[in-house]
């Protein structure tokens, strides 16, 4: 069974348990995120309201404000979290699958019913940009300016972000898809709402799916990878 699939079943088992269901999909630039969640969504019995963040960007005078290669600006100022909020919360009685970056930042993980963390290295991750954002920023050598000042340094500000420190348990984190980088194997989806989640935030006790994706040739865990689809994105990073 694949990924897609497995997640499709969690959901399934969690969906009686709760009144509203929210799958929050995480992860750095380029980690699959947007593909996995169309797929996940797809695959879901019922209504199902796809929301991205890539929707809820703050006006370009708010986001660049700290400067245009700000890291701290992109972590920070770059989306209008209250708005997401709303649009995640407006679901009616819909599965709501969101996706994009800093989904467990802290006024974002108490949101999610379970959440999914695509894991993949700085390396993997421009490497992918490369190939993916040359014709939005004019050239491979402004993808790399703009990821090597901006967009890495800002994930790893996420990822330190202090927290409250919780233990993980090992029913709470499903790890897949093993990696050159990590010592992680396979292991099953979480079906209980007692976990301790992991990631960048280890904080709340709910499922957490947690997927390495570097390493490899890149790209989702190849039994579970869908041809990419070209997706527009606009210059607003």
């Amino acid at each position: 069974m694949d990924l897609v699939a497995r997640l499709a079943d969690a959901v399934v088992d969690l969906r009686p348990r709760h009144d509203r269901l929210l799958v929050g999909i995480d992860g750095p630039d380029a980690a699959g995120k947007t593909t996995l969640a169309d797929r996940l969504a797809a695959d879901l019995p019922g209504p199902v309201l796809r929301v991205s963040v890539d929707d809820f960007v703050t006006p370009r005078e708010e986001r660049y404000r700290r400067g245009e290669l700000s890291p701290e600006g992109f972590y920070r100022d770059l989306v209008d979290v209250a708005a997401f909020v709303d649009a995640c919360l407006a679901g009616n009685g819909a599965t709501v699958v969101a996706e994009g970056i800093f989904l467990l930042r802290p006024e974002l993980r108490d949101l999610w019913t379970l959440s999914v963390y695509l894991r993949v290295s700085e390396e993997e991750s421009l490497r992918r940009a490369l190939e993916r954002d040359v014709g939005l920023f004019g050239s491979a050598e402004e993808v790399e300016r703009r990821y090597r000042a901006r967009y890495l340094p800002g994930q790893a500000l996420y990822g330190v972000t202090p927290i409250p420190s919780v233990a993980p348990t090992s029913s709470s984190t499903t790890r897949t898809s093993p990696c050159r980088s990590c010592s992680a194997g396979a292991a099953r989806i979480p079906r209980t709402d007692v976990g301790t989640t992991r990631g960048p935030h280890p904080v709340r006790r709910r499922p957490l799916v947690d997927v390495c994706v570097s390493g490899g040739s890149g790209g989702a865990p190849s039994a579970d990878r869908a041809p990419r689809r070209p997706r527009p994105r606009r210059p607003w990073r």
